[in-house]
């Protein structure tokens, strides 16, 4: 629950941000005049979605540690922090993206009920990988969100970091870095 809701954040945070700024505040304009980059408004909406991400997910974090006595040690914390940094990164992307390329609000909650939220489900998030049969399961492994939730219950629970895992957290935050900058970039041109 606390790495679905620090995604879900930065989701939110990266595609209903964006959508504001282009739509009802008309910032494109602002930044067409300033000497800011395409790739310093990308990261920022990156600082603004994992920041938003972290603090929702501590906030279910201390609620799940008060009401159900879950316990984990400290020293695992750093690697869980890295799957959550990293979901933070591609969800912020994927929701700067959605921002951009969306003009009707009620696409951008479409485009969450339909895509984001299936593919969170999907990943294991409340049930094991391991329920999916043979031949479908390399396909679920492979996806970003299953990295992210299975990586980071490994990491939390064990301390140790799944470089498979990692690497797909790495290489998706990598790929929609680079569209999310490349396609504001050319909303910025008009």
């Amino acid at each position: 629950l606390i790495s679905m809701t620090a995604i879900l954040a930065a989701y939110d945070d990266g595609s209903w941000g964006m959508w504001f700024h282009r739509i009802v505040q008309k910032t494109i304009e602002e930044y067409r005049v300033n000497p800011i980059t395409v790739t310093d408004i990308i990261v920022g909406k990156i600082i603004s979605g994992f920041a938003s991400g972290l603090l929702k997910g501590l906030a279910v974090a201390f609620s799940l540690l008060l009401l159900t006595g879950f316990q984990f040690d400290f020293f695992h914390l750093a690697a869980y922090l890295l799957f959550i940094f990293l979901g933070c990164i591609t969800f912020s992307c994927l929701g700067s993206l959605c921002g951009t390329l969306i003009d009707k609000p009620e696409n951008l909650g479409r485009f969450e009920a339909v895509i984001i939220m299936p593919v969170i489900f999907i990943a294991g998030l409340f049930f094991p990988i391991s329920a999916y049969p043979d031949t479908v399961l390399p396909y679920i492994k492979a996806l970003p969100t299953t990295a992210l939730f299975d990586g980071a219950r490994i990491a939390l629970l064990t301390g140790k970091v799944e470089v498979g895992y990692l690497l797909i957290l790495m290489g998706s935050a990598v790929i929609s870095f680079i569209a999310a900058v490349r396609i504001f970039e050319k909303k910025m041109r008009g």
